[in-house]
């Protein structure tokens, strides 16, 4: 059926207006010049005849003024000029009606848009943070402390979040930025579409994070993976040529995090949350004041590692510290290969193509001297050696992060040492990892108990272990507020507990997992070893491999129980006869006679004192002398605990 003229031009107005805002502008303004055209001609030809040309630049005006101002009227008697003005004024106010209500929209929807984060992202250099979860504002915390040394610092977050949500997330939280701006829009992190609004390709680096904590369940999980993925691979079509930027993912699944970390760019790093967290839960609650330790390395509050490279000259490793003002080194990087050595022989001569891994104060004040700035007197090896003595540890609740904490304690503790596992309903997979592990060195048995009852842990007699490890009381609960309640929960009772005691005789460790590091005010009191903040040590994590992803592999092998590590050991077994005071520079010698290198230390008489660091003090400067005492420690890497 042949359409007619009415439908034709009807089909093709309806396409032209479909256009959009334009379109509708653009039909509206020639709505008004063609109305304008009709009344002037009608008004010339009914009283002018059409004939005279002086008057049409009169009447163009009085016709322009009755359309744009609905308030002028005509005064004129002549019927015709009345009528041309009272029409001319009734499609005036259909116009501009139309065109106010036209106009009130868009404002609107641009206003909506400002909201709501749809603008694009005029900014180049920034950290771009992909995802919204319960890990960004401590991620953005650390950053803005990374970014004190820089005037302009800007963040951007994308998120498919609405972005008034996150506006006010970050301002109640973090209501000073210091010399960092953060900037939030909303949108889908992998849509290369929106990546492009955020102007992703002109990044320094990104930082992808899970859309689920660790205790969501394993669909949420798989679904943050793939999304992750998704979001890495529309980065990389981003990339523009030899300009790669770091980007960090959170993914939990290890065969995917095997994928993502086989990029051929070496840009693109994936950290397994779990299994970072359970090597530190083993090695923390092992060593007293660990944590403290770790937290001042992660940060970007304190010291930090640094790569530094320089012309070394043939000087050895060993020799190093003599020739900095400031910093402990403490591996070395072949930037060619990315191997990486910790703690490599102190007779190693420097290549001028290596560079080293340094714990400095900043990296301002990193600066090799070819003369030789400090030295100390050899010491004579103490052959003192601390002995390892089996320990009872007590876990409470369980979640598959225990898995890889006992693991751990399999290679860390002594023969005959011993585990118990107290759960208010063991499941199966539970009980077979207990019977899996029985055939080792470890005792291990399984206790089926409520630890959030009072009469429960009374009964353990929990001060008779060395430590107590809380867990999660539910391997199925996904909300990790409930979480940390129960855990606040056990904490109070235990606190309660050890009120019969003398504060200075419990010697029993107490180490707490906590997901929002908000609760980290209501779990500490005055001892550091009463608390680790897990979620908060992950996003440090996070924000330091952005600025520095190839830390990941020194990070890789200081947290394995293979090759060196770091310890918190007594003084005692460096110096033959206590109290003894010494410089920084002679301490570090004593340490490096026993094939150790010396961080720092940490005063006992400190221990809980949370303004002064509960004790521990890293990279001092070389000439400060410090008193050392038999309740003091040393903080070193080592290869072992002896």
């Amino acid at each position: 059926m042949r359409a007619s003229i009415g439908q034709r031009l009807r089909y093709r107005l309806e396409n032209f207006m479909s256009r959009g805002g334009k379109a509708v502008f653009l039909s509206l303004t020639l709505l008004f010049f063609l109305a304008l055209v009709v009344i002037l001609l009608v008004r010339l030809f009914a009283l002018h005849g059409g004939t005279d040309a002086g008057a049409a630049l009169g009447d163009t005006w009085k016709v322009l003024t009755q359309l744009i101002d609905t308030g002028t009227v005509t005064t004129e008697e002549n019927a015709v000029e009345r009528i041309v003005g009272t029409v001319a004024t009734i499609l005036g106010v259909v116009i501009f009606s139309m065109l106010i209500a036209f106009i009130t929209t868009r404002l609107d929807q641009i206003l909506y848009n400002l909201r709501r984060g749809k603008s694009r992202v005029i900014e180049s250099g920034h950290t771009l943070i992909l995802g919204w979860s319960d890990r960004v504002v401590d991620v953005v915390r650390e950053l803005i402390i990374a970014n004190e040394s820089q005037s302009r610092a800007v963040i951007v977050i994308l998120a498919d979040v609405d972005k008034e949500l996150m506006d006010d997330v970050i301002h109640a939280r973090l209501p000073d930025t210091r010399t960092t701006r953060v900037v939030v829009r909303s949108g889908c992190p992998s849509s290369l579409r929106d990546l492009a609004r955020v102007n992703a390709a002109g990044a320094r680096s990104a930082i992808v994070l899970a859309t689920c904590s660790e205790y969501a369940s394993a669909a949420d999980k798989e679904v943050s993976d793939t999304l992750s993925i998704k979001i890495i691979l529309a980065l990389q079509a981003m990339w523009l040529p030899g300009e790669n930027f770091p980007v960090i993912a959170e993914i939990y699944d290890a065969a995917k995090r095997d994928l993502v970390n086989a990029d051929e760019s070496g840009k693109v790093l994936s950290i397994d949350s779990w299994d970072i967290m359970g090597r530190l839960f083993a090695q923390t609650s092992l060593t007293s004041g660990l944590e403290i330790v770790y937290s001042e390395m992660l940060s970007f509050d304190g010291c930090e590692l640094y790569f530094y490279k320089a012309d070394w000259h043939g000087v050895r490793f060993g020799d190093l510290p003599g020739h900095f003002r400031d910093g402990v080194p403490l591996a070395i990087h072949e930037p060619a290969s990315g191997a990486i050595t910790t703690k490599p022989s102190r007779d190693h001569v420097m290549a001028d193509s290596e560079e080293i891994i340094v714990l400095a104060q900043d990296d301002s004040t990193l600066r090799f001297s070819r003369k030789k700035l400090y030295s100390a007197a050899a010491c004579t090896r103490i052959e003192n050696h601390r002995l390892q003595t089996r320990r009872r540890i007590l876990v409470l609740g369980w979640h598959p992060i225990g898995n890889v904490v006992v693991r751990e304690y399999a290679g860390y503790l002594a023969a005959g040492s011993s585990i118990t596992i107290v759960h208010r309903s063991p499941d199966e997979a539970l009980e077979a990892f207990v019977h899996s592990m029985a055939d080792g060195l470890l005792e291990i048995t399984l206790e089926s108990g409520d630890p959030r009852q009072v009469d429960v842990l009374q009964g353990l007699d929990p001060f008779g272990y060395d430590t107590i490890l809380i867990l999660s009381q539910d391997a199925g609960q996904f909300d990790a507020e409930k979480v940390d309640g129960d855990t606040l929960m056990i904490l109070l009772i235990l606190r309660r507990l050890a009120v019969c005691l003398e504060r200075s005789a419990r010697k029993t460790t107490i180490l707490t997992q906590v997901f929002n590091s908000e609760n980290q005010e209501l779990l500490t009191r005055t001892d550091a070893d009463d608390f680790i903040i897990s979620n908060r040590l992950i996003t440090m994590m996070l924000a330091q491999l952005s600025e520095q992803p190839g830390i990941k592999r020194f990070y890789d092998d200081l947290f394995s129980e293979e090759g060196s590590e770091i310890y918190i050991k007594p003084a005692g077994l460096y110096f033959g006869s206590l109290p003894v005071t010494k410089s920084f520079i002679e301490i570090m010698a004593c340490a490096d006679a026993r094939d150790e290198i010396c961080l720092g230390w940490r005063i006992g008489s400190l221990r809980r004192d949370s303004t002064r660091n509960f004790g521990v003090t890293l990279d001092p400067p070389k000439t400060q002398t410090v008193t050392l005492t038999e309740d003091d420690f040393l903080v070193v890497l080592a290869e072992d605990a002896g």
